[in-house]
């Protein structure tokens, strides 16, 4: 046992001093603290956070909004087993620094394979809930800030698939995506004009494709809308690369622009989550993008690669996951992060799984980021603890502040996942957090948990 203890630790030393293994050079720069919860905050910011105590919780932090004093997390409660039996949104209220719940809404319109809340949309003065995999093809609550429905659900006469995928709601407009419906998806559109939700129209790709998944993502400022179609497949080949397209609000409807394509090889899964940064600016997720190195990895967990880059044997690829960010300027893609990739990739480490801004930041999540040191390649058993990135955005450019990940992190507890950033606050979930659990008492099913740090000014 112990020579094979001996042998393991050599080969993982060995790995890490391989120049192919790509190490990310902003967390050798010292802008991370080792050990405590806190390990990265800016010191002008503190960290709290919430964990669920009762036995029945899973998942808590998969959705999340933030108004006023408040945090609202989305989870789901057990019935038997590992079965869902209902969904149940949280309002989070802190006491001194310490978080708990103060109220909870439930409701048991699970589902179809246990789909619940996907989406959650903080309004004028409520949240919205999307279930997409509620009975008759998902269904989207009103709910006040006190937790209270407002209103019978809301639906369609039309068949549905994944309704309330994907919500986006601001002054009179309410978007719901439904990405599944005939397999290419549509976007429904209401006007809360009267206060209650009238369906107006119903949005489709300009130039519809089998399995481009249109309204995955949506998101509105303003007179814009942004939809993403996250997985783009043709005849014949299929690229993924994806497409996000604009909508301008003109004489009372909703008219597509020009869609936004990146054009490299290697981007995958762009428009799956897309995040205004000003009036002008939107920050894309791509967190399919892959980098291929020289080395060759496992095809279970590969991209395939691009023609004539094949040097592996059969079952092997020398690609890896690694994620990408895009900035859009109104009209082009201006700029990418990482800039070059491979960087940051860990591989596998899945940029931009999830992406927040506001005019001083800008959070990138990768909640695949492994739990085990960053010098030692997934390869070796790490898992998806997560991890955040955090810019300042000043004058049209941006730079790296923090790599904020807290030691407390387990195997799966997909940190990143979920990321709010509004005002002076920056909410992060990690929804399959194991608590006190030890890690093999968890069974990849997480009670989750919520990390909230407050109170910073750009530096």
């Amino acid at each position: 046992m112990f020579e094979r203890r001996a042998a393991l630790l050599f080969l993982l030393a060995a790995a890490c001093q391989d120049p192919s293994v790509l190490v990310p050079s902003d967390r050798d720069a010292g802008n991370f603290r080792d050990g405590g919860l806190d390990a990265g905050v800016p010191e002008c910011w503190t960290l709290s956070h919430f964990q669920p105590s009762d036995d029945e919780t899973r998942q808590l932090g998969r959705r999340l909004a933030t108004e006023g004093d408040h945090v609202f997390a989305v989870s789901y409660l057990l019935a038997d087993g590992d079965i869902p039996s209902s969904w149940q949104l949280s309002r989070l209220t802190s006491h001194g620094g310490a978080w708990a719940i103060d109220r909870s809404l439930r409701g048991r319109d699970v589902g179809r394979e246990g789909l619940l809340i996907d989406a959650l949309a903080l309004g004028e003065q409520e949240l919205w809930l999307g279930l997409p995999g509620a009975p008759g093809g998902g269904a989207v609550h009103r709910v006040s800030l006190d937790l209270e429905l407002i209103g019978p659900a809301v639906g369609t006469s039309t068949r549905t698939a994944e309704f309330g995928f994907a919500l986006a709601t601001s002054g009179p407009w309410l978007f719901v995506g439904d990405p599944g419906v005939d397999r290419r998806g549509v976007v429904h559109v209401y006007s809360l004009e009267t206060g209650m939700p009238i369906w107006k129209e119903r949005l489709r790709s300009p130039s519809p494709l089998r399995d481009e998944r249109f309204g995955e993502a949506i998101v509105l400022r303003g007179d814009r809308l942004l939809v993403g179609a996250p997985t783009l497949c043709g005849d014949g080949e299929c690229p993924e690369r994806g497409r996000v397209y604009p909508y301008r609000l003109s004489g009372g409807r909703w008219q597509a622009e020009a869609p936004v394509e990146p054009t490299d090889d290697f981007t995958r899964g762009f428009g799956r989550r897309i995040a205004w940064l000003d009036d002008d600016t939107a920050w894309i997720g791509a967190p399919q993008t892959y980098h291929c190195v020289e080395r060759c990895f496992a095809t279970s967990s590969s991209p395939t690669p691009p023609p004539g880059s094949h040097g592996c044997p059969s079952t092997l690829s020398p690609c890896r996951f690694v994620g990408a960010a895009y900035e859009w300027s109104g009209s082009d893609l201006v700029a990418r992060l990482p800039s070059e990739l491979g960087t940051e990739d860990n591989y596998g480490l899945r940029w931009s799984a999830v992406v927040a801004a506001s005019p001083s930041w800008l959070a990138v999540g990768a909640a695949h980021d492994p739990s085990c040191s960053y010098r030692t390649p997934l390869s070796y058993g790490c898992s998806a603890a997560g991890s955040v990135h955090l810019f300042v955005n000043r004058g049209g450019e941006r730079t790296k502040h923090r790599y904020l990940r807290p030691d407390d992190l387990q195997d799966g507890a997909l940190y990143g996942e979920a990321i709010v950033l509004r005002d002076r606050r920056l909410v992060i979930g990690a929804p399959g957090h194991c608590g006190e659990l030890p890690d093999d008492g968890c069974s990849g099913t997480g009670f989750g948990a919520v990390y909230v740090y407050d109170g910073c000014e750009a530096p």
